[in-house]
C-alpha cells in the first residue's frame, strides 16, 4: 500500500515487480502519471473509484470500475427507451458545459440508437426557478417522465421538490449519478437514477464488514469503505485464480461479493479503429426510490 500523490508512487521502483495496481484518485491529474506506468510495465491498473477516464488513449491496461458520466448517459437513455418508449418526456438543464455534455450526449446516443429516438423536451431554467416555472411545461392528464439534464446537487433538489409540491401533475424523476449521495430528495415522488454499486449492508457480510469497521474505528462504514474491500477482495482473487490471465477474465462472477461488473473495452479517443483506449466497467443498476424506501433494483 503507498499513500501520497500518484508522483511518489511511479518513483517507487518496488512497483515494477506487481502483478496488479489498485488506485482511488481524487482527481483527474493523477491519474496519467500512474496509468503512463502501468501501461510501460503493463502492469493492470485498476481505478476503483474516481469515475473519470483521464484522456486514456490506447491504453488496455486501464481498468474503470466506476463508469464515466457518458456510460451513465447510455444507461439512462437505453432504459427510458425500454420503459417508456412512447412517452414524451421533458428535460430540464441550467446552463453550463457539463449540462451542455449532457444535452449533445442524448443527441448523439438517439443518433446512433437502433430503436425508435425517445421525444425529449429540452428547458433551460436558471439557478432560481419557480415551481410553477417547472409545472408549466407538465401535462395534468398523463404521468410526466422528467429528466434532471445537471449534475448541480443544488438544482437537482430544487427539481425534484417542485415535482413533488405540484399533486395535480403525475411525475416521475429521471437523476443523474450523483443521486445515489441526496437524501431525501425522494419525498414524496418516485425518483430513478443509476449506479454501478448497490451494497446490501444487511445480508451476512454487509454485517460482518459493519461491525468488524465499528470495532475497529467506532464508525459506520461508508460506501467507500465496502468499494475498497470489495475491489481488493475480487480482484486479487482474481489475479490468484487465473495465473498470468486477470485481463481476460475481468468480469469473471465466481468470486463476486455484492455487484456485477461487465468490463468492456472502450475506444472514446483513438483513431486507430483496432485500438483500445482503456476497459471500462458497463454495469449499471438502476435504482427505484420514494420516500427513502428502494421500490426496485434493475
Amino acid at each position: 500500500s503507498i499513500r501520497g500523490n500518484t508522483n511518489n508512487a511511479v518513483l517507487d521502483s518496488s512497483l515494477t515487480d506487481v502483478s496488479l495496481i489498485i488506485a482511488s484518485f481524487n482527481n483527474r491529474n493523477e491519474i496519467k502519471p500512474l496509468s503512463d506506468f502501468a501501461l510501460e510495465h503493463e502492469i493492470p491498473l485498476l481505478s476503483a473509484t474516481y469515475p473519470n477516464d483521464g484522456g486514456q488513449i490506447e491504453n488496455p491496461y486501464f481498468i474503470l470500475i466506476n463508469p464515466t458520466l457518458r456510460t451513465h448517459l447510455e444507461g439512462i437513455y437505453n432504459y427510458l427507451q425500454r420503459v417508456y418508449p412512447t412517452s414524451t418526456m421533458t428535460m430540464f438543464r441550467r446552463k453550463g458545459a457539463v449540462e451542455d455534455m449532457i444535452q449533445n450526449s442524448f443527441a448523439d446516443i438517439a443518433k446512433s440508437s437502433k430503436s425508435v429516438p425517445l421525444k425529449i423536451k429540452t428547458i433551460e431554467l436558471t439557478d432560481s426557478f419557480t415551481t410553477n416555472q417547472v409545472i408549466a411545461y407538465l401535462d395534468s392528464s398523463r404521468q410526466n417522465i422528467v429528466i434532471c439534464g445537471s449534475l448541480n446537487e443544488n438544482f437537482g433538489i430544487n427539481l425534484v421538490k417542485s415535482l413533488s409540491e405540484t399533486k395535480k401533475y403525475r411525475s416521475i424523476a429521471i437523476g443523474m449519478p450523483t443521486w445515489d449521495a441526496l437524501r431525501g430528495v425522494d419525498r414524496n415522488i418516485e425518483i430513478v437514477y443509476t449506479t454501478p454499486y448497490h451494497f446490501i449492508r444487511t445480508d451476512k457480510l454487509g454485517l460482518d464488514i459493519t461491525n468488524t469497521y465499528r470495532n475497529k474505528f467506532l464508525g459506520r462504514p461508508s460506501d467507500m469503505v465496502f468499494k475498497g474491500f470489495e475491489a481488493m477482495y475480487r480482484f486479487t482473487k482474481l489475479l490468484i485464480k487465473h495465473e498470468g490471465a486477470l485481463m481476460k477474465n475481468l468480469s469473471d462472477k465466481s468470486l463476486k461479493l455484492f455487484n456485477d461488473f461487465d468490463i468492456q473495452p472502450v475506444r472514446p479517443y483513438s483513431n486507430n479503429p483496432n485500438a483500445i483506449d482503456y476497459l471500462e466497467n458497463k454495469k449499471l443498476y438502476y435504482i427505484r426510490k420514494m420516500d427513502g424506501q428502494i421500490r426496485s433494483v434493475n
